[in-house]
């Protein structure tokens, strides 16, 4: 059973004297019509902004009313209105992934529990509810095991987000970069150890933290996976109709995107077979 859960300017020099102090009053009105200008643009964009988000607060009261009666596809239809408005969570996602998944349709459920996971990999409900529609996919792939080392480095990556990640790797720089100065100009010899080892420390935890917070920016803007939405799709060794066909796939298979050309694109799966399908059959996460 699914984990429900919700997840918002003599006589010239007078005449000139006049010109200068007119110009200078034009000067200060234009000034002040451009801080008008600027002051009514903020003022707008501000309740553009608050009408956008009230807009959306109601259609996702709408939605998650609609999944509590039981009201699915209309529950689905109010969720990827809020999507199309370009606003996106991981709640917002579950909660979609969810109502696809009442109504059966595991393709699309899979797809959006995938996109939540992108934004907010630790969050149990997800993982479970993914896992839990995986089971119900016909293909079973066992995937070639990963190096322990690349393991370990991407379940430390998704312990935090992006954001946190950036701002651990600019703290940790900024406070390496105090205690090298300190290093520097303090004479005390325990101190400038001191100061020096855990600046060095401090570099590495920053460089990490860099990478880490590239690592999750990349999976959140490579978009190189892709759900099969197809029921069935043959996997051609290459892109065209007359390639040999060498294996199917069913509709919520996750596959690796690899190449793409005119209507076709090379997959990869988990457990190391490639091939060619049309585009068509895939929804990319």
């Amino acid at each position: 059973m699914i984990r429900n859960s919700y997840i918002t300017y003599t006589t010239n020099l007078e005449s000139g004297s006049h010109n200068a102090k007119f110009q200078i009053s034009n000067f200060k009105f234009r000034k002040t019509g451009i801080l008008k200008k600027v002051l009514f643009f903020t003022l707008s964009l501000f309740l553009a902004m608050t009408s956008f988000a009230d807009s959306n607060n109601a259609l996702l009261e709408m939605a998650n009313k609609h999944y509590t009666d039981g009201e699915y596809n209309e529950a689905i239809a109010n969720y990827e209105q809020i999507i199309e408005t370009g606003y996106e969570s991981a709640a917002l996602y579950y909660n979609l992934g969810n109502s696809y998944y009442k109504t059966g349709e595991l393709a699309p459920a899979i797809l959006f529990y995938e996109k939540a996971h992108l934004l907010a990999a630790n969050d149990e409900d997800i993982v479970f509810n993914l896992e839990l529609a995986n089971r119900h996919v016909v293909d079973k792939l066992e995937a070639i095991p990963d190096f322990f080392l690349n393991q370990w480095i991407n379940n430390l990556s998704i312990q935090l987000s992006t954001n946190q990640w950036a701002i651990i790797s600019m703290v940790a720089f900024g406070v390496a970069l105090l205690l090298f100065l300190i290093f520097l100009y303090v004479s005390v010899p325990l101190v400038k150890r001191f100061s020096f080892y855990f600046s060095m420390l401090l570099v590495i935890v920053a460089v990490s933290g860099f990478i880490f917070s590239s690592k999750e920016a990349n999976k959140l803007t490579a978009h190189d996976t892709a759900i099969i939405f197809s029921p069935t799709v043959t996997v051609k060794s290459s892109p065209d109709e007359g390639g040999t066909d060498l294996f199917l796939l069913h509709e919520g298979s996750k596959v690796q995107l690899n190449d793409s050309i005119g209507n076709w694109v090379e997959i990869a799966l988990s457990n190391g077979n490639e091939g060619w399908i049309l585009k068509e059959a895939i929804r990319v996460i």
